[in-house]
């Protein structure tokens, strides 16, 4: 009889303990949401950092979240996201401290949680505070170091043996990342498996395009591009590396680099366009070329506009003139032509949209010194109303991500032919 009761009571408490574990992550998961609906709606009305009370309002309840609900797998974002509003307040107001409080931040999201999917991430966001914000490329090394060793089979192992690259110019190896790419391309050489790089542009506080509701570039075309991998991989059987998986922010030099060290078959990088009238739509592809295409060059500098996130650069033109990739020229066109048509005429069979503005020439640093054919899509514009809501809908997005696997798909298949 007593082991009888004992084995209720044992059981009653195991139900009262899930069920107080239940109503923990519930009550998380709640206040989250709602910090999150804050941030995003201070992140896209205020970009200019102009409400400082509502920021640093924010950045207490967000610390605050991770204290109370610190078992949370939420928790390690919210720490993040605080890290991230001082970073912008330093930015804005040049205020030292701030910047230190992100810094301390991110120590402590990798050194709390530190098989959390963002422990990567947090230590080269700080490493690039060291880098870009304070340079002090000394301190910036040794948390790409550590990413290095740590993580070494995490999205940003890449990203940080690139920094140290651009920090250390020669003196540090690349040879595990460049040997463990070529032992991949070797094997895909062998059973005929194209090799791919999409770039989804954008990232992190790099925002892009704003469009309707909130709606924002960077998340768009990610979105697109996590559907265009998984049809690559299962339907072609093709080995795809995708720049970033996560919003986070890669330099545009180092998106055409990755896929260089990849030894990549394409390299295609993913956008939205914008317009200042909000009226204009229409899909369209470009490759990499000077223009005297006003319209063009516009986009571009928008676009290109994501140096600003890198620190210091050369002068453009100046490498446009010396790095045009003239050898993959006429690849490069023909992608854009087969990459455009399929999915603007795939797109337009099953939605309201209208025209294909087709295939164009332009200055786009992201595209700059690739070994490979490689293009940019605008796919539609972000800020039109009926583009817009359209974008935001993830059945559209999963179509875009269908037309360009077909446009990909036949690509391949006519290289193929021609080299029979």
């Amino acid at each position: 009889m007593r082991v009888r009761i004992l084995i209720a009571l044992t059981i009653v408490v195991v139900l009262l303990q899930g069920g107080a574990l239940a109503c923990f992550a519930d009550s998380a998961g709640l206040v989250i949401e709602q910090l999150n609906k804050k941030y995003f709606s201070l992140r896209n009305t205020d970009t200019d950092v102009r409400r400082l009370q509502e920021w640093k309002s924010l950045a207490a309840e967000l610390q605050s979240f991770a204290e109370r609900f610190s078992e949370s797998s939420e928790a390690a974002f919210a720490l993040q996201k605080t890290a991230i509003i001082y970073q912008q307040i330093f930015r804005h107001y040049g205020k030292r401290e701030a910047l230190d409080r992100a810094i301390k931040l991110l120590k402590k999201v990798q050194q709390q949680y530190p098989r959390h999917d963002i422990a990567d991430d947090v230590l080269v966001q700080a490493g690039d505070i060291y880098l870009y914000e304070l340079r002090m490329p000394e301190q910036a090394d040794k948390f790409y170091r550590k990413v290095i060793v740590s993580y070494p089979d995490s999205d940003m192992y890449s990203v940080a043996v690139s920094r140290r690259k651009q920090l250390l110019v020669g003196r540090v190896s690349r040879e595990r990342v460049k040997s463990r790419n070529k032992t991949e391309r070797r094997q895909a050489v062998n059973k005929h498996r194209p090799v791919i790089v999409i770039d989804p542009g954008h990232g992190g506080e790099d925002l892009g395009a704003r469009g309707v509701g909130g709606l924002l570039e960077k998340d768009v075309v990610l979105a697109v591009a996590l559907e265009l991998k998984k049809l690559l991989s299962k339907r072609l059987n093709a080995i795809v590396r995708l720049t970033r998986s996560r919003d986070v922010f890669i330099p545009l030099a180092e998106r055409t680099n990755l896929a260089n060290d990849f030894e990549a078959d394409l390299f295609i990088s993913l956008h939205v366009n914008a317009s200042r009238s909000k009226k204009l739509t229409g899909f369209e592809t470009y490759y990499l070329d000077n223009t005297n295409d006003k319209s063009s060059r516009k986009l571009a500098e928008r676009e290109n506009a994501s140096m600003s996130f890198e620190g210091e650069q050369g002068d453009l033109q100046f490498i446009l003139s010396d790095l045009i990739q003239n050898a993959k020229l006429e690849e490069s066109i023909m992608l854009a032509h087969t990459v455009n048509d399929a999915t603007y005429n795939f797109i337009k069979k099953k939605w309201p949209v209208k025209n294909n503005l087709g295939v164009k020439k332009a200055p786009f640093y992201v595209l700059v010194g690739a070994h490979m054919p490689c293009i940019l899509v605008e796919m539609f514009f972000i800020d039109n109303k009926q583009n817009g809501l359209l974008l935001a809908k993830r059945e559209f997005r999963k179509d875009l991500a269908w037309g360009l696997f077909n446009g990909i798909k036949k690509y391949l298949e006519t290289e193929s032919q021609q080299k029979k």
